[in-house]
Order: structure tokens, then sequence, then C-alpha cells
């Protein structure tokens, strides 16, 4: 029997698993080895992460499982005291039991079927004259999208409305016209036999019915094959297929409302759409930095090469028109990608006189300011706002105006030599991946000498929220870039590392004298790190000097001594093995696998 959903749940009595890297120090033929080698290879999911049995002094130790086999289908896990004399706590498993039906919204444009020739000959009109007679960002704007939806309308099908109040699937398996005279016959002897209660017809509706499932049980098969072959042109189109076979969703969970806290001896959940929405709101802009001053000195560069008035030609637009990803979704503005692509001929010229218009007047139109704000789960509770990340989806157009505008102040960081050495990400041929292989080649190196290192990794609060803007187009300014001071800079990077060979423990002290330097640094650019997040790792020796690294205002926060940290996605440890990241690689590849698994029904040549 094939059930819909699995939950295992008790004490398995295995205190030598260490769940959040699924290993044991025990050997392969062992039974906690056996045991996690059968979990990985059915495809569960583990999600007690907090010892649940405690005696005396010992040291407390997790027995306590519960296992399913989504990792969706469990809420949160809340670990209670024990009952009545019993070791082991209590725990209270709240578990995602129903489906949120899908809601379907407007009609949508179907690409595949538009008639962009057409288009092309619709937009292919004097622009200059259209955008001209000094009008603003906001008229341009306007009067371009105005056009091209206009033409979306005359050569691009929509999709029917569906009702929101029933559950509709993405997929159809689709018939041919064999399979479904087939299919209505069996209904109609289906009918017939309830009708007449005749032996032949029930003989004749067997016959058929077997026939409709071998033929649609082969449409089945070579339709997710054809999704199969798509997984590497069309990852997008294969996710979605494995979305809409799952059984549950992980959306936005019944949140706490913080600002209820100090008022109530119990908090306010906010358990509609809309009151999720104002409380995730809340917590985002409780984060933003508000700045009291101009901030510290920072004297112009001497440069070479001063940067010009940026210009914005057609070719460049065009260029970036046709280098679009259409698998990227739009923003408010419903101008998608590919759309853009199909017609970047005849829209390089309008998108940049707006373009053009926009760099001269400092402003942007309304329509560009608005976002798609999506809340993704991080980790943690998922009552608690703060364990949200906001993703933003803005208007593509815009987007490919910070894009040009981006190359322009890289080649001129460039051509006056602005950038460090030690700058990795956001420049081509310099990627955080070089970064990582550089720093591991000198740690290597270090370890060969019979050295070791000291790596401190530190972490932002909330970088890409709480961008001191002032202080950021200040040093812009400083580096021959004009910033209007109504403008805004929204890329940022949001961690750091620390590091120095240690020899003596007067390296040590170096070291620390680095970070508090840093700190320094943070503070003056309103830039604070997180204590609680940074750690100190020493990798390739022993700390038997049991030097200690601080932070904060007066030094009073110790910073956690680690084994493992997460380096761009890496998990470096203190031997330098990469035992824990192969693992989590292990677990992730795993847990793919499973979805796979339990989204296509028959697993042949393709898929295996």
């Amino acid at each position: 029997m094939k059930y819909s959903r699995v939950l295992i749940a008790g004490d398995f009595n295995f205190p030598g698993i260490d769940w959040s890297s699924w290993t044991t120090k025990s050997d392969h033929n062992s039974t906690e080895f056996k045991f996690i080698e059968c979990i990985r290879n059915c495809y569960m999911h583990q999600h007690v992460t907090s010892p649940t049995r405690g005696r005396g002094t010992n040291k407390p130790s997790v027995l306590d499982r519960v296992l399913t086999d989504t990792e969706e289908a469990v809420e949160d896990v809340d670990i209670k005291s024990p009952l009545s004399s019993s070791d082991h706590s209590t725990l209270l498993i709240e578990l995602v039991c129903e489906l949120e039906p899908r809601k379907r919204g407007t009609a949508r444009y179907l690409y595949n079927k538009a008639d962009f020739d057409s288009m092309r000959a619709d937009l292919d009109i004097d622009w200059e004259k259209l955008l001209g007679d000094n009008k603003d960002i906001e008229e341009q704007w306007s009067t371009c999208i105005d056009i091209i939806q206009q033409s979306m309308k005359k050569h691009i099908p929509q999709s029917k409305c569906h009702s929101s109040k029933k559950k509709t699937k993405n997929f159809t398996t689709p018939l041919d016209e064999k399979a479904l005279s087939k299919l209505k016959k069996k209904h109609q002897l289906w009918k017939r036999y309830l009708n007449t209660k005749n032996g032949e017809i029930y003989i004749e509706y067997c016959r058929t019915r077997n026939q409709v499932r071998r033929i649609t049980r082969k449409a089945i098969k070579d339709f997710e094959r054809s999704i199969a072959k798509q997984s590497k042109s069309n990852s997008k189109k294969v996710w979605a297929y494995v979305h809409s076979k799952r059984k549950t969703r992980s959306g936005i969970a019944d949140l706490i409302d913080l600002d209820s806290l100090d008022e109530a001896a119990s908090p306010t959940l906010a358990t509609t759409d809309l009151a999720r929405a104002e409380v995730l709101n809340r917590f985002y802009s409780s984060v933003f930095t508000v700045e009291q001053d101009d901030g510290p000195i920072f004297p112009p560069k001497n440069l070479k090469h001063p940067l010009g008035q940026i210009e914005i030609i057609p070719e460049v637009v065009k260029k970036k028109l046709a280098n679009l990803n259409v698998s990227k979704s739009p923003g408010p503005d419903g101008v998608q990608p590919r759309l853009l692509k199909e017609l970047n001929s005849v829209l390089s010229l309008p998108l940049s006189i707006i373009f053009n218009t926009s760099l001269e007047s400092m402003k942007l139109p309304e329509e560009w300011k608005n976002a798609n704000v999506t809340a993704i789960f991080k980790k943690g509770k998922r009552n608690l706002p703060e364990n949200y990340r906001p993703v933003s989806l803005t208007s593509i157009v815009c987007k490919m105006m910070e894009s040009i505008i981006h190359d322009f102040l890289i080649s001129h960081m460039l051509r006056n030599s602005l950038f460090t050495d030690k700058q990795y990400g956001f420049i081509s041929g310099r990627s955080t991946t070089l970064q990582l292989i550089t720093v591991l080649d000198e740690w290597t190196s270090i370890i060969d000498d019979w050295g070791y290192i000291d790596a401190i990794y530190c972490d932002f609060q909330k970088a890409f929220d709480k961008v001191p803007h002032k202080r950021l187009t200040h040093k812009l300014e400083g580096y021959g870039v004009k910033v209007d001071e109504n403008s805004r800079v929204y890329l940022f990077a949001d961690d750091t590392k620390l590091y120095r060979r240690i020899d003596s423990k007067d390296d040590c002290d170096k070291l620390h004298k680095d970070l508090s330097a840093l700190q320094s640094w943070s503070k003056d650019w309103l830039l604070k790190f997180h204590p609680d997040k940074c750690k100190s790792m020493r990798i390739g020796g022993s700390s038997i000097d049991n030097f200690t690294y601080k932070m904060g205002e007066n030094g009073e926060h110790h910073l956690e001594k680690v084994e493992d940290e997460k380096d761009i996605g890496v998990v470096i440890d203190e031997k330098l093995t990469f035992e824990k990241h192969m693992f989590e690689k292990i677990y992730k590849a795993n847990g793919i696998m499973g979805l796979i698994r339990r989204t296509f029904e028959y697993m042949g040549p393709i898929l295996s």
C-alpha cells in the first residue's frame, strides 16, 4: 500500500549519531552506521536538533527522533519537560496535515504562442518623437509601456482564468485522440452497466478499462521522460512539476507579532496573509539604519581617468536585452524577460532614451520603485519573522539599467586601479570561488611549513537591510563617482574573515588588534557585527595556548571557538579534511534524489 505521508517517532537509543552531519564514529558494521544508511536510502528527514534526555550530571543526549518522508511535513518540534519521573523530554510535534489549495490569479500571457514578428512591426516606430518634447521620466515610461502592452494584447494569447476556490493542477498528462476516445468509451460502458447490470457489458468495460490503464501509464511515462530530458535546458519546468506533486508546501507560518510581546502576556499570532505581511513589513522596516551624521572623512582619490557623464547608447542596451535570462521572473510591471529579449531590436532605442533621461534627472519611474517581496524561510523557528529573508523582485528593465551602470563603474574603478588585490566578487575574473582557492592555497602552505592559522569569521547585522547610504555615497564620491543625495545603492556583501599565521602568542595579539581595528571601522561606518554569529577557528594546530578573541565595546563578548564554519558555501574544518562538507553535500543530494523518487512514477533509463 502506498501511503501519502510517513512519520516515525520514538526513542531510537543511538547517542553516537551526529545528526548535523549524519555521521557516527562507529565503524561500518555498527548498528548506528547501518541505521543512518537505512534512513538515507529511504530518503527520510530528521527534525529533532536539541537534546531530549538528561540524567544527573551526565551529558544530555539526543535519543528521541522524529523522521518523515518530506521535510515540510513537520512545522515545528517543541521540546517540553518530561512526564512524571521519566528522564526523556516530551516532544510536541506540529504537523502540516493539509495541502493548501493553489490560488490561480488573473489570466497569463502564453509567450510560447506569441506572434513576435507582428509585435516587432508594431514597435518599429519613431520613438524619438514619441518620447521627446521634454517629457519627464514618468511620461516617457508610461508612453513606452502602454504601447508595449497594447501590442501584447493584440499578438499574445492569454490563458483562461481558473476559479481560486478549486484546487487545480499545474500539469495534466497529455492524451492523444485515441486515448481520449478509449477514456470516453470506458465511462459510457460503466454507465450502461449500471443501468442494465449486463455481464457482457461489464466484461467489455473491464477490457476497455485495462486498455485505458495501459495507455495512460504509457502517456505518463512519456510525459515524465520528456520533462526529465529538459532538466538541463529548462530546469524551471522540472521543478515546477516537482512542486506540483508535493503533498505539502513550505509557505509562511503563523507569525508572532513582535509588537504584541510588550503589551500582552501571550503574544498575538498573525494568521491571515494580510496580517503576516504586516508583521513582516514592520520587522523589515525596523532594521533600517538611521544616520545621524555624515560619517568619517574619506579623502578623494587622485584619478588619472576621471569618470565623465554616463551616456547609454542603443547598442549597449540591445546587447543587454539579447543576453537576458528568459527564466527569470518579472517585477510588478509584469514585463517578462522573454518579451524583452525577443524584441531587443525595436526596444533598444526607446529604453536607451528612458535610461538617459533617468540619469540626467536623477529620478526613476514610480513603477520601478515597487517590488514583489517574498519572504524565504532561513532556519530556526518558523513563527518568528526574523527567520525569514526578504527577496525582492523588481522591474527587469530597471535591473538592466543597473547592470549597465555597474559596468561603467567597474570599468572606471579598474582604469584607475582603485580595487585592492584582496577584492573578490562583482569583478570579472575574480570570483568568490577564486578567493576561496587563493586562501586555501595559502593555508595549506602554512600547514606544510609546520605552522597553523587562526581564522575569525565575522557576520554583519542585517547587512543588506542596514546599508548606511550616506556613508556609501560619500565613499563613492571619494572614488570619483558623483552621487545625488537622494540616490540609493543596494548591492552589498554581508560577511568577511580575518586570519593570520600563528607562531606565538604575539601573533594572536596582533590578530586581535586587527579585529579591534575592524570593529572600530564597522562602528564608524554603521555596519555593526553580530557578535553571537562571529566565530574563531584554529586551523592545522591545537588551541593549547587557550587564547580567546573578544568583541564588543569593552571586549565583553568572547568569540565562540568552533571546529568548522561555512565559508562561501563550503564547510571549512580545523583540519581541512572537508569531511563535513562532503557529508552535507551527500545529504543534500540524497534529499533531491528522494524528491525525484517521490515525484516521478516511472524510473526508466532517462531517470535512473
